[in-house]
């Protein structure tokens, strides 16, 4: 299943290289991974914030 996330472009000065980019697809789906690993670290940090005693 291709779900068309990035796009691949050959480099035209040099033939030999790919240029790889994010397509809108791909930009909307790395920001609710990204949104996703932020939540999951807050969460994180508040259960060690409240399991830890002030020295």
């Amino acid at each position: 299943m291709e779900r068309k996330l990035v796009s691949r472009v050959v480099n035209p000065p040099g033939n030999r290289e790919v240029l790889v980019s994010l397509t809108r697809s791909g930009l909307a789906v790395h920001d609710v991974i990204v949104a996703g690993a932020l939540e999951r670290t807050q969460r994180l940090w508040m259960a060690l914030a409240q399991t830890s005693s002030p020295p």
